[in-house]
């Protein structure tokens, strides 16, 4: 959703939350503003990634998600950085349902 705003370079992401899943498992949570990927990673295996979840195919959920938790085993729960309330921005909490367990 950023790149169909406008131009966004490598520069724009920011790596908000890691989550521990397991030996040298890691799941990422990676956003620039309107876009949000998570990521599992397998340390032993760098550079690559799993994309797990974007949310420019879930066009419902709103901008600058920050934190996540993980909840049961396919389950995560994220929040969105309401930035103070500055602009009338409001927390948003979404819960996402992967399709297998981290």
């Amino acid at each position: 959703r950023d790149a169909a705003r406008r131009k966004v370079g490598a520069g724009d992401l920011k790596i908000c939350e890691f989550a521990w899943t397991g030996e040298d498992r890691l799941v990422v949570l990676e956003r620039i503003a309107h876009s949000t990927k998570l990521y599992s990673i397998d340390l032993a295996t760098l550079p690559a990634k799993r994309l797990l979840m974007s949310s420019d195919d879930h066009p419902e959920m709103g901008p600058d998600m920050e934190g996540m938790t993980i909840l049961p085993a396919t389950e995560l729960l994220l929040v969105s950085d309401n930035d103070f309330g500055i602009e009338g921005a409001e927390t948003e909490f979404w819960r996402i349902t992967l399709d297998a367990p981290l």
